[in-house]
């Protein structure tokens, strides 16, 4: 059985950046993920400036706004905006940004290895042997990047801090009748929903 120097398990921004980072200094690593790309993910569609300037490519192709500014309001009110003559954030789709980050790891050198999901891992004889829905591997190294209910983190850390949250995501069409939303500005706004805060920002 191959036996890769590095696993990455989650292949959202962190893990396809790691995967290629690694793949591109010539380690051998597989990047698996439980899903198939084009993958639905609602949240997440802000890309900041500074971190755009730290993609080692070109993300130009996915980005469908630009935000060079934000409203902060209370209970919807007390509204002030900040804007900048520079971009905050790039808003993007989730599923092509995904799917262009995973590209890029496989044509870094990454094996891409789709609709797997981690069901377990241990360590042993020097190697972790990672347990998916239809294979097993075998690397030196596993980087957990599969999110907010990560099968690393609990096997790792069985008694870890679990939190647990409400959140409503929602895509919705602007009505261009009301131009009360501005295309150029993330809304973020507290007091709503208390104890919690909302946003909105244009895709």
């Amino acid at each position: 059985m191959k036996v890769y120097d590095v696993i990455v398990v989650g292949s959202g921004p962190a893990g396809s950046i790691a995967a290629y980072t690694l793949a591109r200094d010539n380690f051998q690593v597989a990047l698996i993920e439980k899903k198939r790309h084009p993958r639905p993910k609602p949240c997440g569609g802000g890309l900041q400036e500074k971190a755009r300037r730290l993609l080692p490519f070109d993300v130009s192709g996915v980005v469908e706004r630009v935000v060079s500014g934000m409203v902060f309001q209370l209970g919807l009110r007390d509204r002030f905006t900040r804007r900048t003559t520079r971009p905050i954030v790039y808003n993007l789709g989730r599923e092509p940004f995904d799917s262009l980050l995973v590209r890029k790891a496989a044509e870094g050198g990454a094996a891409v290895i789709e609709g797997e999901g981690l069901i377990s891992l241990e360590y042993k004889e020097g190697y972790v042997s990672l347990l998916t829905e239809h294979n097993r591997y075998l690397a030196k190294v596993v980087i957990g990047a599969d999110g907010a209910a990560s099968v690393v983190r609990r096997v790792i850390n069985p008694r870890g801090i679990s939190q647990e949250a409400i959140g409503l995501i929602c895509e919705l069409d602007k009505d261009n009748s009301r131009p009360s939303i501005p295309e150029d500005l993330y809304i973020v706004d507290w007091g709503t929903l208390p104890p919690g805060y909302a946003w909105i920002f244009p895709k």
